[in-house]
């Protein structure tokens, strides 16, 4: 969902760092998206283009194939004013 939510000729990111925390064994393929919604896309957006970078932590569920979370993900991401 990142990918496709920001404008990549305003703002760009790079993962700074990812804590896993397994919960149980997966059993089958594993799958972590991470969603939000508008607003906060624009106020990234807009806090970024104001200062040039900003760190933001967010935490995500890691599901298996039937939906079960197996661990849970805590990220690091910077954002970067593009150009």
């Amino acid at each position: 969902m990142l990918l496709v939510s920001f404008d990549p000729s305003k703002v760009s990111f790079v993962n700074k760092d990812i804590y896993i925390r397994f919960r149980r064994p997966g059993m089958s393929t594993a799958s972590a998206v991470l969603t939000m919604d508008e607003a906060t896309v624009k106020a990234i957006e807009a806090e970024t283009l104001e200062k040039g970078k900003l760190d933001r932590q967010f935490d995500c569920p890691i599901t298996d194939e039937t939906g079960t979370v197996i661990a849970e993900m805590k990220g690091t991401f910077q954002f970067r004013k593009a150009g």
